[in-house]
């Protein structure tokens, strides 16, 4: 990550720990269901956090853009619950993107978890990939799920 601003870095890095430390106390508190094994609450609010981290890119005006789009690959029977609790992703969406904002970060559009299930992935395992996606039209945080490209 290059950051070229001389004391943002530091109040960035403190914020994103913070958005951590937030996001950690969701998924502990009512996003838990998602996760009844526990290490995976950890290892999402982290993998979340790293994946905006590593995808902030400074602009030249010195803003921080962040990514709008996660892409959540999980086991496909993962996937499924995460589709049926749709609420809880909505909420976890809405506070990383709250979040960001009050870190100091600006976003391309409104923030979405976007699920893909991933048969290669073991189960209780996440990767998160972080991307920019243009703002579309009347754009709101919601949570997209995928069911694939036709291969289960």
């Amino acid at each position: 990550m290059n950051y070229n601003t001389s004391g943002g870095e530091a109040m960035l890095t403190m914020k994103l720990t913070q958005l951590e430390a937030q996001l950690q106390a969701l998924i502990e508190g009512s996003a838990a269901r998602l996760f009844p094994g526990g290490k995976v609450q950890g290892d999402l609010a982290q993998s979340l956090v790293a994946a905006m981290r590593a995808g902030v890119q400074i602009e030249p005006d010195g803003m921080a853009l962040a990514p709008n789009r996660f892409n959540v690959y999980a086991h496909p029977a993962q996937a499924k619950r995460y589709r049926h609790n749709q609420g809880v992703l909505d909420e976890l969406a809405d506070t990383l993107y709250q979040a960001g904002l009050e870190a100091g970060l600006r976003f391309p559009g409104r923030l979405t978890l976007v699920v893909r299930p991933d048969p290669a992935m073991d189960p209780g395992k996440v990767h998160i990939q972080a991307e920019m996606a243009p703002a579309q039209l009347g754009d709101t945080t919601h949570t997209p799920t995928e069911t694939g490209n036709g291969a289960s």
